[in-house]
């Protein structure tokens, strides 16, 4: 759901994640940040996100970063924190959990999964099932994440599961999520004619994409095309009477 960042949602978060590529330095340098990297990407440390500890900052300093965020989001596309979470759990159990989720195999492989891009992870909540969201938030319980095209923070809860297993993706799901980067490249043509976004329409986009594969489309602009065109159809044939008109011939 949709929420405004005001200073009590604020405050009741405990931790904040940083995306380094695209923050600059001297916004977080005087914040106790960790580098999140998991084993195996090592020599790709400068590219990790970084977890800070809101909890342990005192609530003055705290309002502080509240008004920090709200001014870096006047003046850039990206926000100054990739994601703001809630959780309970011990904090030595916090950063272990969220490095399992990083780094996943596929088909004997490992692939690195920036679920803390809200790029990415707003797409993740409507491809996962509940016990795979459950995974993907690990510590968390409640997540805020910032959607650059709407400019609004979303926040998700965790489902209420019986156990969290370890979080594992099927060979759709890993192909939908290759898609990603041009699924949002779509999106951002749409935001920018004042279309919709939403998930609904980002599905739609999906299915769009897939198609494209499969039809054997390979550049880029053709495959963005094609999925925005496939949308389209999609809505003329579900707006009123769009069913009959779809079917009359030419």
């Amino acid at each position: 759901m949709i929420v405004e960042l005001e200073h009590r949602l604020f405050l009741a978060q405990d931790y904040a994640i940083i995306n380094p590529m695209q923050v600059s330095s001297d916004q977080y340098g005087d914040l106790d940040a960790q580098r999140m990297i998991p084993k195996g990407l090592e020599r790709h440390h400068r590219m990790m996100p970084l977890l800070v500890r809101l909890a342990s900052v005192n609530e003055p300093r705290r309002l502080e970063l509240l008004e920090r965020t709200n001014q870096w989001a006047r003046r850039h596309h990206m926000p100054l924190f990739s994601a703001l979470f809630s959780s309970s759990r011990p904090p030595d159990r916090v950063m272990p959990n969220l490095l399992a989720n990083m780094l996943l195999r596929r088909a004997g492989r490992h692939v690195w999964l920036r679920y803390h891009d809200p790029r990415v992870f707003r797409h993740l909540q409507w491809l996962f099932d509940h016990d795979q969201v459950a995974a993907l938030m690990g510590p968390a319980q409640t997540w805020l994440g910032f959607d650059p095209l709407c400019r609004r923070w979303h926040q998700w809860s965790c489902p209420v599961v019986q156990r969290h297993p370890r979080l594992r993706l099927d060979a759709k799901q890993w192909e939908a999520v290759e898609q990603f980067e041009a699924l949002n490249g779509c999106l951002r043509d749409l935001s920018a004619a004042g279309e919709a976004t939403d998930d609904d329409t980002a599905r739609g986009l999906l299915e769009g994409l897939l198609e494209a594969g499969r039809q054997g489309l390979v550049q880029d602009v053709d495959v963005m095309l094609y999925a925005r065109q496939h949308l389209a159809r999609g809505l003329e044939r579900t707006a009123p009477g769009g069913i009959n008109r779809a079917a009359r011939p030419l």
